[in-house]
């Protein structure tokens, strides 16, 4: 109870503040000239900071309510092309990557708790930007096969070790490579958890030095739909 109460407390406290930040980062880049790449580019860290740390306390949050199985999905149908191109904007915003999405146009709607499938999609998005080279290529492929729905990052960074790969999606597990990196060791595990709740699972694929693939897979239409 007490655990529960603090993370209330500390995202009651933290999200105020991190959106004026962020607005006035936004309102200064606006006024920036392009060609001061310095200066974009010390904005673009303020942002990243503000999404790393905004990011941390939405996992906190829906991770304790997990936990206390307070969580109810709320499933209505989404438009795929929507939701992937809002969190398409989002990092493109806070970050120095070249991040690019594959979707065709006629995808069917997901019946699906949207709220929680960006949560899990920003997620896949904040780990390759964090373990790939500034400026590298990111991928979001959506796309359908047969009854699901497919949601695929792929990224070209630093990968992940054989022999860590069983361990990537247990809570607070961090691997040797990440260390120097920050997180929670939260974002993996609540995308494998959110991919449950709504009949799915995630696969992945890494080669060291090399990079990683992603995959979710989520019905358009669950046979008990969450409620």
């Amino acid at each position: 109870m007490e655990q529960r109460q603090f993370i209330a407390m500390v995202s009651h406290d933290y999200r105020s503040p991190l959106a004026v930040i962020d607005t006035a980062a936004q309102l200064l880049a606006a006024k920036i000239p392009e060609e001061r790449d310095d200066l974009n580019i010390v904005l673009t860290r303020i942002r990243r900071g503000v999404s790393l740390l905004s990011n941390t306390i939405d996992n906190c949050m829906t991770e304790d309510r997990l936990d206390c199985e307070t969580l109810k999905l709320h499933a209505y149908p989404i438009n795929l092309n929507e939701l992937g191109a809002s969190v398409i904007e989002y990092a493109n915003q806070i970050s120095q990557h070249d991040i690019l999405l594959d979707i065709p146009s006629d995808l069917p709607l997901l019946n699906g708790d949207e709220k929680l499938l960006s949560i899990l999609l920003l997620n896949l998005l904040n780990n390759a930007i964090k373990y790939s080279p500034q400026n590298s290529k990111i991928e979001l492929r959506i796309k359908e096969k047969g009854t699901n729905c497919s949601f695929e990052v792929i990224d070209f960074g630093i990968g992940i070790p054989a022999d860590e790969r069983h361990l990537i999606f247990k809570k607070y597990f961090r691997g040797r490579l990440t260390a120097a990196i920050s997180g929670t060791g939260l974002g993996l595990s609540l995308v494998l958890r959110i991919a449950n709740l709504h009949g799915g699972d995630v696969e992945m694929k890494s080669t060291l030095g090399k990079g990683s693939h992603i995959t979710v897979t989520i019905p358009f239409n669950p046979p008990n739909p969450p409620v």
